[in-house]
C-alpha cells in the first residue's frame, strides 16, 4: 500500500518552497511605499527631494518598460522571465493586449496599468515620478508641488489632465482598457494612461 502520508508531506514541503523561487531578484509585492528589508516590498530611499525605490512593484516577473503618467504607472512588454519556473502576477495591475497597427508587429506584448502605485509617503499628490533601467527597473520620485495627478481638485477653471474627467470635483480616471503605449497605437484619439482616449464627451 503506498505511503500516502509520506507523499502528502513531500508535496507540502515543495509548496512551502515555491514562493521563494518565483522572483529571487525582487522582494515579494505589497501595497505600502516604505519599510525595511523584511517588508512586503522594497522601501523608498530618500535624499533631499528625491526618493528612489530599487525594486518597484511590476505586473509580474517578466521584462517590462514602465512610465508614470499623472500618478499612474503604465508598463508594456511582459516577455516571460528566463530561467524562472513561475511568473507571479500582481493583481493590482490591470492588463490588456497592446494594439497592433498595420505598420508594426507587436506579438504578445501587453500593456498594464496600476492607478495606485507606490509613493514615498503613500500619496500621489506632491510627487512627480518616473522609471529608470540603469540597474534594473527603478522607480524615482521627485517632490513637485505643481505636479498634476489623479485625484486633483478640479472645476471649470482648473481642468484635469487629458485622460481624466472631473467628477464630483476630483480628477478621476476612466475605467482602464489597457491597449496602447503611444498615440499611434490608437485608431483615433490619443493614448492616455495606457488606454485610447477620445477626449471629453
Amino acid at each position: 500500500m503506498p505511503d500516502v502520508r509520506g507523499h502528502l508531506a513531500a508535496l507540502l514541503t515543495l509548496a512551502s518552497l515555491c514562493p521563494s523561487c518565483t522572483s529571487p531578484a525582487r522582494p515579494a509585492r505589497g501595497r505600502g511605499g516604505s519599510g525595511d528589508s523584511g517588508s512586503p516590498n522594497a522601501p523608498f530611499v530618500c535624499a533631499g527631494d528625491r526618493c528612489v525605490q530599487r525594486y518597484p512593484r511590476l505586473p509580474d516577473d517578466g521584462e517590462w518598460t514602465c512610465s508614470d503618467m499623472g500618478g499612474a504607472a503604465v508598463c508594456s512588454g511582459g516577455d516571460a522571465p528566463a530561467g524562472l519556473p513561475f511568473n507571479s502576477p500582481d493583481r493590482a495591475w490591470m492588463c490588456g493586449q497592446r494594439r497592433r497597427p498595420d505598420w508594426a508587429k507587436i506579438d504578445h506584448e501587453r500593456v498594464c496599468v496600476d492607478l495606485a502605485p507606490d509613493f514615498p509617503d503613500g500619496a500621489a499628490r506632491g510627487w512627480r515620478c518616473h522609471y529608470t533601467t540603469d540597474e534594473g527597473v527603478t522607480r524615482v520620485c521627485d517632490r513637485d508641488a505643481t505636479a498634476h495627478v489623479i485625484g486633483d481638485a478640479c472645476d471649470q477653471r482648473a481642468p484635469c489632465l487629458d485622460g481624466l474627467r472631473c467628477i464630483a470635483g476630483r480628477c478621476t480616471p476612466e475605467p482602464p482598457s489597457p491597449s496602447c503605449v503611444i498615440d499611434g497605437d490608437c485608431e483615433s484619439g490619443a493614448c492616455r494612461f495606457g488606454s485610447c482616449w477620445r477626449g471629453p464627451t
